[in-house]
């Protein structure tokens, strides 16, 4: 498998991972399965399980929820940290 074939294949994985996430009520714009358990239920058993799931990172789940928001802060979009909406930069 080439390089190209296996970015192909990782954004695949991540746009059905938001997919998924964002069928669950409650969801942020651009939050994967592992970043919403890390917000939302940062320590429960499916916690775990994917944080064992993702060995090379510990853990996986906190800090992809931390990575997303910072994310959403910067693009101006979702909730923020400190729960205030902000609207987008008018361009």
């Amino acid at each position: 498998m080439g390089r190209p074939f296996r970015l192909y294949v990782f954004r695949v994985y991540i746009a059905l991972n938001m997919l998924l996430a964002s069928l669950i009520p409650g969801g942020l714009p651009r939050e994967t399965i592992s970043g919403r358990v890390g917000r939302c239920w940062p320590n429960s058993w499916g916690r775990r399980l994917i944080d064992r799931m993702h060995p090379w990172e510990p853990g996986h789940c906190v800090l992809t929820a931390r990575q997303e928001r910072n994310l959403r802060t910067a693009m101006c979009y979702g909730k923020l940290p400190d729960n205030k909406q902000t609207k987008r930069p008018t361009r």
